[in-house]
C-alpha cells in the first residue's frame, strides 16, 4: 500500500535513482494524475452543489 500515496507516487517520477520500494517513474506518473484528477473532480462538485449565486445573475 506504501507506494502508492501520493507522496511516494510523487517520489517515483522525481526521483533521480529508481528504488525497488517505489513505483516505476511511469507508474508514479499515472497514479499521482489519478489522485489529481480526484481531486479536481471533487472539488469541482463541491463548487456546484455549494454555490449559492448559481452563477446566473
Amino acid at each position: 500500500m506504501s507506494p502508492y500515496l501520493p507522496s511516494n507516487t510523487a517520489a517515483a517520477f522525481s526521483s533521480i535513482v529508481e528504488s525497488p520500494a517505489l513505483l516505476s517513474p511511469g507508474q508514479g506518473l499515472a497514479v499521482f494524475g489519478g489522485y489529481v484528477v480526484v481531486g479536481l473532480v471533487g472539488a469541482a462538485g463541491l463548487l456546484r452543489r455549494r454555490d449559492v449565486g448559481g452563477g446566473t445573475v
